[in-house]
């Protein structure tokens, strides 16, 4: 909904800080916790050094290797971090930091095109690459049998690609494709120009992805320039955690980019920027349906004396249903429908950024009034003491979610260090642990000046759904999901976790339970049968309406106390139309169990917190009409299902919406949210009989009153015929559906599918022929994929193809993804194809074992569908049984190319019609 932060090249340091989480915790009371579900406390006393697990060293040739050891899963992550991003780029090469990032995977010296993707996907890793402002990474997360092939591919391409000038053509239509896709969602222009407003004739002020024209007018040699100049040993950052041996690693690193040479001396870098903006109002007017508003000002830099500070002034302001911004402009004065607040760290400087999405009518002058008199007052009074010491267990509890995985600890360390030194970490810890409310008003007068910030709106044009911005202008920018290169595939490292518990309550509750050792993090996962299928048609969206009212206040709590009593802990807690999910510290789980079970099944549906949820979602469904991507997914579900409730919207249509009263709401909860209706699952460093007891305390007690509402759905059959259907709006894409109805998730062709999806439209990188044919070979779309398996629910999903192109390219595009679909289906894969996707299938199942959240959503996922709760360990096999005719057969069965509903949406702008 909102602008992200910049990926790397600004540190939004609270969401990056590893595990020395424990350094911040709570030490007092948390008020609504009923007895035994008190929050943890001695953890702020903690001194937890996260540098001492790291080893670090440098080569002769200048590279600089940072390595931490991770037992916890057979994962492995490789990154190397190029000191360089958008903001070393000249006058009029702009772009060309992110554009180079894309040339990147297109050859070197030993690796041919493609094959990088192709080494990826048969050794079942994932590989991608980021761009910021002020730095370039590329990541491979592999299985820790087969991570090294990663250090040849990286030492390869340090100084050997190939940069071929046809590549290079024909990438430059992709990223000029990323340029016109982020035009059409709604932040990007508008981010784009505060920034320029913000940075007056710095490079901080031009976003990621460049300019189109300086694009349309780089050469192959200046990018050749460019690339020989800060692509070196010494101007990167080797990084390596996971399942490994230290000193095995190291030499394995050395004999890989020990001979890679050194680089020239580095260029000067920009200085920082200069004198205040003159300029500081921004007025952009669009054929949106929904006003938006950005505020921003020029913060401090990486290491600055502020940084903590200004993150915790973040955190008070914008983490969350209990921050003040929250509270006010959403719950008091209902002036928007979500606000978001980060505090964005970069080499030379920083921004401190608010934005909002207006509800209808609404006026700006008095969201910005509001967001003025919060920050004004943050700078003039002291926090008081417990809101201060939830905002830093905010921060830092995030930085010990991230460290469940290797790759979030690989990217905290190559972050820090490629700004400035990885042992920053833990002097930033310590600081957050000290700060004090007189550092937070200080710091927070210092950086909230009327004479510096910049203030954007963007403006809703009546009568016009259209297109948006986007925010991924002056964000970090992705170059894609990838999975690539290397040996031989396999089964290879095995995971074993041991089996699942699963125990059914006396009041009908299925519970299970999964012991996952060695990080510190329970999480749970509570799902409800309620959502699309129990709905009325008349009462589209009621499901979505209730799930956001769960936490709005029970019998016992009032929505701020929910809100404040998961939030101290640095914990989360988020509702949905099927139930909740949520995450704590160990030591915060039953506080978790004990708020989740209040309010799934004692919500009071306050009258106030009905109009005002009501209100945000018809705010919602106006938001998404200023999407085409979104506009073109829902067309292509009413095409397809027709009267079956999944052609529904989520949100529901405006209309419902608009009609649906508090007891309609309360009549929904009775008879959907039932313990019968409802599975729970919990994984945590505990055995499973003791999780289970957590959950039999906390949920034995909900009484069932009955059966629960009808789930019944009428029969559907997939089209006979083709249709196609256009929806002309204005954006500076077309976006095309292409597909027809698929399975349910328990079908039995599902693995010999789940093989399909990867050969033909889900591979990894490009290896997949959607991806290799309509982006690497033609260069029509920056996003292409083809699934069946993902959609599959317990009514059949859909087969969905999408390309998002250029509005003169959307005949040709529809041409080939009918032609590469029938020749599929007649052909059959080859084998090669289908043992390469067989190998990242099973390669990369390991990621599934990461953190307890997502196993906690396997858990459930096995329980709903009937597949078992062995499922997790039987996975591998059923894929390896998978051969090439299973997939040509299970093509045949449930892909028709002669019978495809087609979805068309976008038409370009008029002038001045878009942002």
């Amino acid at each position: 909904m909102f602008p992200s932060p910049t990926c790397t090249g600004g540190m939004l340091m609270r969401l990056l800080i590893p595990a020395a989480a424990l350094a911040v915790a709570a030490q007092t009371g948390c008020r609504g916790a009923r007895p035994g579900a008190s929050p943890s406390g001695g953890a702020a006393s903690a001194e937890v050094r996260f540098s001492a697990g790291v080893t670090r060293a440098v080569l002769d040739n200048g590279l600089t290797v940072l390595m931490r050891e991770m037992h916890e899963a057979p994962v492995v992550t490789v990154m190397v971090w190029y000191r360089v991003g958008s903001a070393d780029e000249a006058a009029g090469e702009t772009g060309v930091s992110h554009f180079l990032e894309h040339m990147m995977f297109k050859g070197t010296d030993r690796y041919g095109k493609s094959e990088i993707d192709k080494i990826t996907q048969r050794n079942g890793g994932r590989n991608n690459a980021f761009t910021s402002k002020d730095c370039t990474a590329y990541f491979f997360d592999f299985a820790s049998d087969r991570w090294e092939v990663a250090l040849a591919i990286e030492a390869s391409r340090m100084r050997g690609c190939l940069l071929d000038e046809r590549e290079f053509r024909s990438e430059r239509e992709v990223v000029v494709e990323e340029i016109q896709r982020s035009l059409d969602t709604p932040w990007s222009r508008l981010e784009q120009e505060v920034e320029r407003r913000l940075f007056p004739g710095h490079p901080y002020g031009h976003p990621v992805l460049g300019w189109r024209q300086d694009l349309e007018a780089l050469t192959r040699d200046r990018m050749a320039a460019y690339y020989g100049r800060w692509y070196a040993p010494n101007n990167a950052v080797l990084v390596l955690a996971g399942d490994f041996d230290t000193a095995t690693a190291l030499d394995r690193v050395r004999a890989a980019f020990g001979p890679v040479p050194r680089g020239p001396a580095l260029p000067a870098r920009a200085e920082a920027p200069g004198a205040p903006p003159a300029d500081r109002e921004v007025v952009i007017e669009t054929s949106h349906n929904l006003d938006r508003l950005l505020m921003a000002w020029p913060s401090v830099a990486f290491r600055a004396s502020d940084d903590a500070a200004l993150d915790v002034a973040a955190a008070l302001l914008g983490e969350g249903r209990s921050s003040r911004l929250y509270r006010r402009l959403v719950e008091a004065d209902r002036l928007v429908s979500d606000v978001g607040c980060w505090a964005d760290t970069r080499r030379t400087a920083g921004v401190f950024s608010v934005s909002a999405e207006l509800l209808p009518g609404k006026p700006f002058a008095g969201v910005e009034r509001a967001i003025g008199e919060e920050t004004a007052r943050l700078a003039a009074e002291p926090v008081p003491a417990r809101e201060l010491e939830k905002a830093r267990n905010q921060v830092v509890a995030q930085f010990l979610f991230s460290k469940e995985t290797a790759h979030g600890v690989a990217s905290a360390l190559g972050q820090f260090e490629a700004l400035g030194d990885s042992a920053y970490i833990d002097t930033y810890l310590e600081k957050v642990r000290r700060v004090t409310a007189e550092d937070v008003r200080a710091a927070s007068a210092r950086c909230f000046r009327d004479a510096v910030r910049v203030t954007g709106r963007s403006r809703a044009r009546a009568g016009g759904p259209g297109g948006g911005g986007g925010a991924a202008g002056n964000g970090g920018t992705s170059h894609r999901a990838v999975a690539g290169p290397g040996g031989s595939g396999g089964a290879g490292v095995t995971f074993r976790l041991p089996p699942a518990r699963r125990e059914v309550l006396p009041n009908g509750l299925t519970a299970l339970a999964l012991r996952r050792p060695g990080t510190p993090v329970f999480a749970m996962r509570a799902f409800v049968d309620a959502g699309l299928l129990r709905e009325p048609e008349a009462q589209a969206g009621i499901a979505r309406i209730v799930g956001e009212l769960l936490r709005e206040g029970t019998e016992t709590r009032t929505g701020p106390e929910i809100e404040e009593a998961i939030a101290f802990v640095g914990g989360s807690l988020e509702s949905s139309p099927d139930g909740l999910s949520g995450r704590v510290l160990m030591a915060d789980a039953d506080l978790l169990l004990d708020v989740a079970a209040d309010v799934l099944a004692h919500p009071v549906f306050p009258a106030e917190a009905f109009d005002r949820v009501r209100e945000q979602t018809l705010s919602d469904i106006a938001g998404e009409d200023d999407q085409p991507a979104l506009v073109a997914r829902k067309l292509f579900r009413e095409a397809v299902y027709g009267s079956h409730p999944y052609h529904r919207p989520v949100l529901g249509y405006a209309r419902t919406v608009q009609a649906l009263t508090r007891e309609d709401a309360v009549r929904y909860h009775a008879a959907c949210y039932r313990p019968r209706n409802t599975v729970v699952a919990v994984v945590g460093d505990e055995d499973e009989a003791s999780l289970l007891a957590r959950v039999r305390r906390r949920f034995g007690g909900w009484a069932d009153s009955g059966a629960p509402a009808s789930a019944a759905a009428p029969p559907i059959a997939r089209q006979t015929a083709p249709r196609r259907e256009e929806r002309p709006l204005a954006s500076a894409q077309a976006h095309l559906m292409v597909g027809h109805l698929g399975i349910r998730r328990n079908d039995p062709d599902y693995p010999a599918l789940l093989v399909m999806d990867n050969v033909l439209g889900m591979g990894a990188g490009f290896t997949d022929r959607l991806s290799r044919r309509i982006r690497d070979e033609l260069g029509l779309a920056y996003q292409v994929y083809g699934t069946i398996t993902r959609p599959a629910a317990v009514e059949p999903g859909v087969f969905a193809v999408y390309v998002g192109t250029r509005h003169e390219n959307r005949e040709q595009a529809l041409a080939e993804v009918q032609a590469l679909l029938a020749q599929f289906v007649a052909e059959g894969p080859t084998e090669d194809e289908v043992a390469e996707a067989k190998a990242y299938l099973l390669g990369s199942c390991v990621f599934d074992y990461e953190t307890a959240v997502s196993l906690a959503g396997h858990l459930v996922e096995a329980e709903r569908h009937g597949l078992g709760l062995d499922y997790l360990q039987t996975y591998p096999s059923r894929i390896a049984s998978v051969t090439r005719e299973d997939v040509a057969r299970a093509a045949k069965r449930h892909l028709d190319p002669a019978c495809l509903t087609t979805v068309v949406v976008g038409s370009p702008a008029p002038d001045g019609a878009k942002e």
